[in-house]
């Protein structure tokens, strides 16, 4: 089985740019290239554990400079959150249950992500960073 680079991907995409502006169910060639590499991810960068103890506990994810992408899995209980910096609140919040995996792509959405335990009981996200 042969690895598909990103890098690799990315350069022939750039060396057919004008055959891509010329098909309008593609799109923006550029559009192609970050959902291309949203998909693929990246090297792992690091692990990470963040547990909130109770429904007004926020935690932020860990600071990573290099990440790129994370992708979070929701562990031991459910949690709420948001990915705009705000602190979640109550029951109107969306829900993520436990297992439940989701991927944040780009620094804004990594920084902006905030979660609290959706009830009295602990709940936990492991984190893994992709550059």
């Amino acid at each position: 089985m042969s690895v598909i680079w990103p890098e690799t991907v990315q350069e022939e995409i750039a060396d057919e740019q004008q055959r891509f502006a010329t098909r309008s169910d593609i799109g923006d060639t550029r559009g192609v290239i970050q959902r291309l590499l949203a998909y693929l991810g990246g090297n792992p960068v690091t692990y990470f554990n963040r547990t909130s103890v109770s429904n007004v506990d926020f935690q932020r994810l860990p600071d990573e400079s290099r990440a790129m992408q994370a992708v979070l899995q929701v562990t031991v209980a459910p949690i709420i959150y948001r990915t705009d910096g705000t602190n979640p609140g109550g029951a109107t919040e969306q829900i993520l249950t436990v297992g439940t995996i989701i991927t944040l792509t780009g620094q804004p959405s990594i920084k902006g992500f905030v979660f609290a335990a959706s009830g009295a009981a602990a709940a936990s996200v492991a984190i893994n960073y992709y550059d």
